[in-house]
């Protein structure tokens, strides 16, 4: 929900040669996944929230368990100065 970040987003996946595609419920997340599903790896950014903003974390939260993702490699708030880095 950042002014321009949909556009930065697009824009970084056109220099990348990537393909962008938004979409704003679990549904068509689901939708999207399974026609790309071919693919080795699908890129998913979500909005980012404030943990105390409850009904934005429920949103992503609904958003990913559309998708049921395989592997989560990392999840950082781009504010969050990580210390240290666990891996399982």
């Amino acid at each position: 929900h950042k002014v321009g970040g949909v556009e930065q987003l697009q824009s970084l996946a056109s220099i990348g040669s990537l393909s962008y595609i938004t979409v704003n419920t679990g549904d068509e997340l689901k939708k999207i996944i399974e026609k790309e599903q071919n693919r080795d790896f699908i890129f998913i950014d979500t909005a980012g929230y404030s943990p105390l903003n409850n009904p934005g974390l429920e949103n992503v939260a609904l958003l990913l368990k559309e998708c049921k993702p395989e592997n989560i490699y990392l999840v950082q708030s781009v504010g969050l100065n990580l210390h240290k880095i666990i891996i399982h």
